[in-house]
């Protein structure tokens, strides 16, 4: 999440590398063997010294790159002259002695360098090489100038060659900077595991921290994906460098990439109190990792104070989000006004489907209609989804229809429409048979009902025919208004006339029994 891809690594390494060694490398500063160096060598060498007119030639250089002094125009002109009187002694002079002609090649090396001509250099070095006249000593340092100018070439394989040369031939203590140059040649030739040893010596050669050091052996880390051994590192540099943000950000990404969300987590936690973490997408992956450590609330309260204060922007993705974050912390009417925003600013029905979904946890039966319709409506839909909205609002308008057949009809008609998708299909049938059986049960109890009223009124047509019977036998009746009321439904009925169930005369318990005292009278 934090480290460059390893092609963006290499160009960004190669451009810092560059420019340390034309800063730092020693071949920078001009090294001039004059005659009493050439005596001193001679004595390790075996008693060779330069020819007294080559040793005249050169001190001439020598002197006049010297008055030259820290001015870089004279200094250059100097070097430029001191390069054509050395190449014409080298020309006057075809049959010169190696050790003379191998010490005016090493002079004019070095003065190529102070022009940039690494090229000419280099040739220079390499036949002082080949003419091998010269003491160790001095041929040790030429193979380690010849090592940082390959680099600088970026020829990076001659580079490691000469750099393990020089390391296995030096008589010094290797420092902190060669290590760093091999490490740097093994990386940019991706050889990564030869790199990791002489980038962990260049960190231990070191006097003092350099930043550099470590994040070459944070980048050889990542590339080889030794995500715990790069934590470590992390670690160690965040202690070293507290206000980098970006180390914060990397030492959070490798505690993730080893599997550690809990670490990660804790990391991006301080950094953000620390006031270090105020990028966008730092806190989104705070918020993120809140979640993954069951922590939801928590993230949901820092994504909305952050969008409030502007350092998370309004857009429809980080509505999303809260409205996930609040959704998992079961706080709906906060994950609906999340996705109410989601909705508006979505052309698509995705978002309206989610809406749907979340006021249809809330039991807000009609609004999770309105949404699942518009989202239906919007499109966008996977099938899946389709036939999910349709099964909700099969059920929200189930959850509402109470006795209301023509809701209920409604509801099954949405379930008929889930059932055309596979993944919805199973449920949406369950429900239409669970609509048709109240159906048919209804039905039942309805046939039922009206059997037993059928009864009731026939019963009643019975006991007023009785009734009547007695009133006109002249038989003592309690209730004359009944028998008024039988009589008026005795004679709708010859007329052909049924009345409704509220005017058959109604017949208590006790009378009924009463007119069955008068008939066995």
């Amino acid at each position: 999440m934090i480290i460059k891809s390893r092609k963006s690594s290499l160009k960004t390494l190669k451009a810092g590398l560059l420019a340390f060694a034309m800063v730092a490398a020693p071949v920078t500063s001009m090294v001039i063997a004059t005659p009493a160096m050439a005596q001193d060598d001679e004595k390790a060498k075996a008693s060779k010294s330069m020819s007294t007119g080559v040793a005249k030639v050169v001190s001439a250089v020598y002197e006049a790159v010297q008055a030259a002094g820290d001015n870089e125009a004279a200094s250059k002109a100097a070097s430029r002259d001191g390069i054509a009187r050395l190449s014409k002694l080298l020309t006057d002079k075809p049959n010169m002695d190696p050790f003379d002609k191998a010490t005016v090649l090493e002079i004019r090396a070095q003065m190529k360098v102070r022009l940039a001509d690494y090229g000419g250099a280099l040739k220079d070095y390499e036949e002082v090489l080949r003419l091998d006249a010269l003491p160790q000593a001095r041929l040790v340092y030429v193979r380690k100038v010849m090592a940082q100018l390959y680099f600088s070439e970026e020829q990076y394989s001659r580079a490691a060659r000469f750099l393990e040369e020089y390391i296995r031939t030096t008589d010094e203590t290797v420092s902190a900077s060669i290590w760093y140059y091999l490490a740097a040649s093994y990386y940019s030739l991706e050889q990564y595991q030869k790199a990791v040893e002489p980038a962990r010596k260049a960190i231990a050669g070191s006097d003092k921290p350099n930043k550099g050091y470590y994040e070459l052996l944070n980048t050889i880390y990542n590339v080889t994906g030794q995500e715990a051994k790069r934590g470590d590192l992390l670690v160690t540099m965040v202690n070293i460098w507290p206000g980098d943000k970006n180390l914060w950000a990397q030492l959070a990404s490798a505690y993730a990439s080893a599997g550690k969300d809990r670490e990660a987590a804790v990391v991006l936690e301080l950094a953000y109190k620390a006031g270090l973490v105020q990028d966008e997408n730092k806190i989104i992956a705070l918020v993120q990792y809140y979640s993954l450590l069951e922590n939801p609330y928590r993230g949901a309260i820092l994504l909305e104070r952050e969008m409030a204060a502007g350092n998370v922007q309004k857009t429809k993705k980080n509505y999303e989000l809260l409205g996930q974050m609040w959704n998992l912390s079961r706080e709906q009417k906060k994950s609906i006004a999340a996705y109410e925003q989601v909705a508006k600013l979505s052309s698509d029905g995705k978002a309206s489907y989610n809406l749907g979904r979340v006021y249809y946890a809330d039991e807000q039966w009609s609004n999770a209609e309105r949404a699942l319709a518009e989202a239906l409506r919007k499109g966008g839909l996977k099938s899946e989804e389709i036939g999910d909205a349709w099964l909700l609002i099969g059920s929200a308008r189930l959850s509402r229809a109470g006795d209301d057949p023509t809701i209920r009809k409604s509801a099954r008609d949405a379930f008929a429409k889930a059932a055309q998708y596979p993944k919805s299909r199973r449920s949406a049938n369950g429900w239409i048979q669970y609509i048709d059986e109240i159906i048919r049960v209804e039905r039942a109890q309805d046939a039922v009902e009206r059997a037993q009223k059928e009864e009731a009124f026939q019963a009643e047509i019975k006991s007023c025919e009785t009734l009547v019977a007695i009133a006109d036998r002249g038989g003592v009746v309690d209730n004359p208004q009944r028998v008024t009321d039988c009589r008026k439904l005795l004679d709708d009925l010859e007329a052909g006339i049924k009345p409704d169930d509220s005017a058959s005369p109604e017949a208590p318990a006790e009378e009924a029994a009463t007119e069955e005292e008068a008939t066995e009278e």
